[in-house]
This record gives structure tokens, C-alpha cells and sequence, in this order.
């Protein structure tokens, strides 16, 4: 199950440091290089959460589906991987100085793909229904975003752009919308959530599996991957935009 943990972008981890002066005198912390690939088609899975059992932290695989965890202790370790549409996986490796690259094998849900494919479906037919301008986020482009939070990724790719409210504004950051600067509705897993963009300051781009945002309305709304996972399971019917 899609659980909300800390992330770690792998892109991060995966570039080398250089070294200044003299070089480091060496230890016994271990890491782990793996990839994680789709059992049906080998393919590289692009942002599997990687985590270790006990542990409330992790890292995102990368587009060749990679990730590395560095500073761990020589011997076993239990290792969790997570992807929507994909059966979670529990394997224990054994790590070393240098272990190679391990191999990890995701087998996908079609059960579950299917659901969330019904659930994109209606997302995309509510949208149509929208006579203005909207833009989207998808998955892919999530888990590749090197931003850490969700309102510097918005400000990147699309129309609204975060700025300070007017003093009369109770929330601190606003959006300049047809030249004038207005607080911007969020609605995460489709329930309208106080803070507008101040709270999505704190949301980090891969705990997300899409993210509509909509010009005259002035609104964002955010769907992780724990709410597509139980949509998908069970799709239900979608609250109207005007709400």
C-alpha cells in the first residue's frame, strides 16, 4: 500500500561529490545501488518509493528506474519498494562497500492499473467539461521534479505564479491571476484544504500522482498516490469544479 513518508529525490544522491584536499579515510558504512524494473516487461520504473523496513524515510528511482542508499550498516536489510499500479515488494538484500547494483522486480496490478485508469478517465471528462484554460502535472514529470516543494514546481511550469498576498489576505502567498494578486484554492484528494499554496509548501512534487491546475478559478488540485490507489480500487463518482 502507497503510504506518506519523507522522500529523498534520487537524483540528488546519484551525482558524485568531489573530493577536496586529502581523500577521506575509509569506513565501514555500506550502501545499496539497485534498479527496479517491471517483471513483465523489464522495463525501468520511474519513481518507486524505496525505503527500509523501520526506517520513515527514502529515495525515488530515476528514469533508468536506479536509486542509492548510502550510510548503512554492512550485513542484511530489509528493503521496501512501493509503486501505484504495481504490487508492493519486501525483499532482504545484503549490502557491503560495494555490492554492486541489485536488481529489484515490481510485478504490476492489472486489477488495480484498470481502476486508476477509470479514475484518470473521469478526471480528463471533468476537465472538458471546464470551458477555460487549464494545465496538468503528471506523474512522470513529479517524480523527476528537482524542486522540493509543490509551489516552486507550479511556479515553474505553469500560468499562476506565486506571489505575497495583500495585507487584507489572511494567507501569506497568493497568485497573480489576469493582473490582479488573489488567494489560490487547493483541494487535495478532492476536499478543500486551508492554506491554500502555504500549505502546499509542504507538499513535496513525488508524494503526488497528478495535479490539475486551473486558470479562472484560480485553484490547484493535488492527488497522491495513497487517494488513486484506494480510487482505484473502488472508483467513486468526482466532485463538480464549482465546488
Amino acid at each position: 500500500m502507497i503510504k506518506r513518508l519523507g522522500w529523498v529525490s534520487v537524483f540528488g544522491l546519484l551525482v558524485g561529490s568531489s573530493v577536496v584536499g586529502a581523500q577521506e579515510p575509509e569506513t565501514d558504512e555500506a550502501k545499496l545501488l539497485g534498479k527496479v524494473t517491471d517483471a513483465t516487461t523489464g522495463s525501468p520504473v520511474l519513481g518507486a518509493f524505496v525505503g527500509i523496513q523501520g526506517k520513515k524515510w527514502g529515495v525515488t528511482t530515476n528514469d533508468d528506474g536506479l536509486f542509492l542508499i548510502e550510510g548503512l550498516s554492512p550485513g542484511e536489510v530489509s528493503i521496501s519498494i512501493e509503486q501505484l499500479g504495481y504490487v508492493d515488494i519486501l525483499q532482504t538484500v545484503q549490502v557491503g562497500r560495494d555490492s554492486g547494483t541489485v536488481e529489484f522486480l515490481l510485478t504490476p496490478d492489472p486489477i488495480l492499473m484498470e481502476g486508476i485508469q477509470v479514475v484518470m478517465d473521469r478526471f480528463k471528462r471533468r476537465r472538458l467539461s471546464y470551458p477555460y484554460a487549464h494545465q496538468l502535472v503528471e506523474a512522470d514529470d513529479l517524480a523527476r521534479s528537482p524542486y522540493p516543494d509543490l509551489v516552486e514546481l507550479i511556479a515553474s511550469t505553469s500560468f499562476l505564479r506565486p506571489f505575497p498576498c495583500p495585507w487584507r489576505i489572511l494567507e501569506n502567498t497568493c497568485a497573480r491571476v489576469r493582473g490582479q494578486t488573489v488567494p489560490v484554492t487547493v483541494y487535495i484528494d478532492e476536499f478543500p484544504t486551508p492554506g491554500g499554496l502555504d500549505y502546499l509548501r509542504s507538499v513535496q512534487p513525488q508524494e503526488l500522482h497528478l495535479v490539475e491546475i486551473f486558470h479562472s478559478k484560480s485553484h490547484v488540485r493535488a492527488y497522491t498516490k495513497a487517494f488513486m490507489e484506494r480510487t482505484g480500487e473502488r472508483p467513486r463518482a468526482l466532485m463538480p469544479l464549482w465546488y
